[in-house]
């Protein structure tokens, strides 16, 4: 069983056995479950928990166990406890760094997986850290290899984080098209956490039963790809006083790391390269997607039709000037927001 995927097909493959066999009663003994989809995290635990437990002895069957503090001797006595009136015990640890615990507990707990009891699933749920390995720490990775799958949840496909997107809209009395609902997950992002409030005051806000695109700018607050898209829309543009009201926005978006605006701008800049390459080239938006990592047609359309203004020695060196920032950035005592503005007229004096 992988700890480390190649691809997100193999992760999703994972995560949808992982699925199987939390609907057909039969988990495995372990489960490493991490990943950025905090939504579907806390939705499939909670699943597992109705499999596992029947609600009445949950008290003595469910154990949980705080990652930051974990002492592995209470991990064991958990794991070990037989369970009352239930065919399951189920023990959660939140949080724990596996490959950087002692050597003392890493042998104990290489002991403890191997050789897990019948009746108990551990979970090792990763919810404000992530889930790392460490090679160079072989028994241990041997072990957990072995014992348990990674369930690895990061943002859904384009197709099911639509259909996601119309049931939620459903729920409160609209419907939404596929297009418009790919256009919310770029503008705001394809995480179902973020959508979910998003998504409650669209559709508070709209008169219609059907949600359009003036609905979802009136009150969607955008993420800061979809923000930064906007900024360089407005350069290529020569909309310079818009490109300025953007770079306000964003600044108050990152005020305490405005160095994240600039790594964005970099990302955006190299994308746009890339789309301008595939239009040569001829390459469809299926193509682009894989280039620039991305599920959303609406993504994939917007940089190939932004890019069309862009010559190509424009975003070379667009993407130079980028960077040459942001080493200036990490060796000079010049304010951030300085350098990014000044960035920003540089970018917009070259043609």
């Amino acid at each position: 069983m992988a700890l480390e995927y190649k691809n997100d097909s193999d992760a999703a493959a994972a995560f949808e056995k992982f699925k199987k066999e939390v609907k057909n009663g039969k988990p495995a003994r372990m489960y490493i479950i991490c990943g950025k989809e905090s939504y579907l995290k806390a939705y499939w635990l909670i699943e597992l928990r109705k499999t596992l437990l029947d609600g009445v002895f949950d008290e003595f069957n469910h154990r949980r166990l705080d990652g930051e503090q974990l002492d592995i001797r209470k991990l064991e006595e958990a794991v070990e406890s037989l369970p009352s009136f239930a065919p399951f015990t189920l023990v959660e640890v939140r949080d724990y760094d596996l490959f950087k615990c002692i050597d003392e507990d890493a042998s104990r707990l290489i002991a403890l997986i191997s050789d897990l009891p019948e009746w108990c699933c551990l979970v090792f749920y990763y919810e404000s850290m992530d889930f790392k390995t460490d090679k160079r720490r072989k028994k241990l990775y041997a072990a957990l290899e072995a014992a348990g799958p990674v369930i690895r949840i990061d943002e859904q496909g384009r197709g099911q984080l639509i259909r996601w997107i119309q049931r939620r809209f459903e729920a409160y009395g609209h419907d939404i098209s596929d297009s418009n609902a790919d256009y919310l997950s770029f503008l705001c992002g394809g995480l179902m956490t973020n959508l979910l409030s998003e998504i409650e005051k669209i559709s508070s806000y709209s008169s219609t039963k059907s949600i359009t695109r003036e609905g979802i700018d009136a009150v969607a607050v955008p993420v800061l790809d979809a923000a930064v898209f906007s900024l360089t829309d407005s350069l290529a543009a020569h909309n310079y006083p818009k490109a300025v009201s953007v770079l306000s926005e964003l600044f108050l978006m990152k005020r305490d790391n405005p160095s994240q605006i600039l790594a964005a701008v970099a990302a955006q800049f190299r994308r746009l390269y890339a789309a301008k390459i595939a239009k040569r080239l001829n390459r469809d938006t299926a193509f682009l997607k894989k280039v620039v990592s991305s599920n959303s047609d609406y993504y994939a359309r917007k940089l190939l039709s932004s890019c069309i203004s862009m010559g190509e020695a424009y975003l070379a060196s667009a993407i130079r000037l980028c960077a040459e920032t942001d080493l200036q950035l990490k060796s000079t005592t010049v304010g951030s927001e300085d350098l990014i503005i000044t960035l920003l007229v540089k970018l917009a004096l070259r043609e």
